[in-house]
């Protein structure tokens, strides 16, 4: 009976210390990943608004390099920045920065085109993307 109750222990310690260590993991940003997609915000926008389900099942999860015409942006009460690149009448693709990166979005100016990367969670209203990174460095 002992020895049942070290092994249990000995598991349920392991199992703890794995979670503890996952909880603490950094961050896999995309700033080092290659994108498996480069498009026009446009097409990306219009692909979703015409099938969103092959939109999912080709994007959902994916870094994609969008370039495109900022239509607005905006920062929230977290220190979140955000901008909209141009896609449709009401819409477009929505691309959400991290706040350690702000001084490099934060002088974007609306009407100016840019080219980001980040991870495709698919459509709400827009076509999002998170964890966005700018790479044209302009």
């Amino acid at each position: 009976m002992k020895k049942l109750i070290i092994i249990v222990l000995i598991i349920s310690a392991s199992a703890v210390a794995y979670g503890f260590y996952l909880f603490n993991k950094p961050h896999q940003g995309v700033a080092n990943k290659e994108a498996a997609f480069t498009l026009d915000s446009k097409k990306l926008f219009n692909e979703f608004d015409q099938d969103e389900t092959g939109a999912n099942k080709k994007y959902l999860g994916k870094i994609v390099s969008v370039y495109g015409k900022v239509t607005d942006k905006a920062v929230d009460s977290k220190g979140t920045f955000s901008l909209i690149l141009e896609g449709g009448d009401m819409a477009g693709v929505g691309c959400q920065f991290d706040k350690s990166i702000l001084k490099d979005v934060q002088n974007l100016k609306t009407g100016q085109v840019i080219k980001v990367k980040g991870k495709c969670t698919g459509m709400l209203m827009d076509v999002v993307l998170v964890d966005c990174v700018r790479e044209d460095n302009n």
